[in-house]
């Protein structure tokens, strides 16, 4: 079992894997489209205030969030899904620009998904769309209510969240 020929070649597979096999990088770059995906979901647990998969929903379509942040998005009834807590309090720029990217984000051709850098840009533009710079350092904004910091809190193995302020 421990013959030099076999080992040979399993480093030179091994060695040759990462940087000379195409199929290695299109691996490499539909993983990175998956963390998109995730990350899609993640924007809309945000939005929705409410876990990813809900089993408890009587509506079948309602079970995935993903799945029905899609469906909602496609009848044009988007609206529906937003939590309530901040339905009003997000200018419309703003919401449509979350949206779009975090719809793209969940595109069944992971070639179509953006790069997570798209994702960073279009979030950004989100902001800025609501009128919250994106500094870091933006003491103007501390106190003002039109900045407000979301928290969203799981509950440790309920499944649930909840959303604070």
């Amino acid at each position: 079992m421990n013959d030099v020929t076999n080992t040979h070649i399993s480093t030179a597979v091994k060695g040759s894997f990462g940087y000379l096999d195409p199929q290695y990088y299109r691996l490499q770059k539909l993983t990175e489209k998956s963390d998109v995906y995730s990350f899609g979901v993640v924007l809309f647990e945000v939005l929705c205030a409410r876990a990813p998969i809900d089993r408890t929903a009587e509506d079948h379509m309602q079970i995935s969030l993903a799945e029905w942040a899609q469906h909602c998005y496609n009848n044009g009834s988007f609206d529906q899904i937003i939590d309530p807590f901040l339905q009003g309090k997000i200018k419309l720029p703003s919401l449509l620009k979350f949206r779009e990217v975090a719809i793209s984000c969940l595109s069944s051709e992971g070639m179509k998904r953006p790069t997570m850098s798209e994702v960073v840009y279009g979030l950004e533009l989100a902001l800025k769309l609501q009128g919250i710079e994106i500094n870091g350092n933006d003491e103007n904004h501390a106190n003002d209510s039109s900045s407000i910091d979301y928290h969203v809190l799981f509950t440790s193995g309920s499944g649930s969240m909840r959303v604070g302020r």
